[in-house]
């Protein structure tokens, strides 16, 4: 595809830029994608220690981060609109950072808490969108 952008006149700064743009979105998009199946290998662990034993539950909690994606794209794109991609930009990676940390900040439901059950969820939910 290269040589083929080259033959219809595209520079070598186009292409150059084109890389420098993209390349971001694609590192982004493998880190979101190896982060899905990082939970899909720890399947069994999750369920054992946040969903008393219901697979369900488990996929249910991953399941609900493919209906925060367009929500987050909403709304982030409106904060991007007003404020800057940069704005926006960091605020989502503000929230990945808060929502990790927080998942590895909960409870279990061997302690007695609900807290980590929901908030396995919740936290999914604000490391997508």
């Amino acid at each position: 595809a290269l040589p083929a952008a080259v033959a219809m006149g595209a520079s070598s700064d186009d292409l150059l830029h084109l890389l420098r743009v993209y390349w971001s979105l694609l590192v982004g998009n493998i880190v979101e994608w190896y982060e899905f199946a990082v939970y899909g290998y720890l399947e069994s662990f999750l369920e054992d220690k946040f969903f008393k034993g219901s697979a369900v539950a488990t996929w249910l909690g991953f399941g609900v981060t493919f209906l925060a994606r367009p929500i987050g794209g909403a709304v982030f794109g409106a904060i991007g609109d007003r404020c800057g991609r940069s704005v926006s930009v960091n605020l989502t990676i503000i929230g990945m950072l808060v929502a990790t940390c927080g998942q590895g900040c909960l409870p279990t439901y061997a302690s007695g808490n609900l807290a980590g059950n929901i908030g396995v969820s919740i936290l999914m939910v604000l490391r997508v969108v």
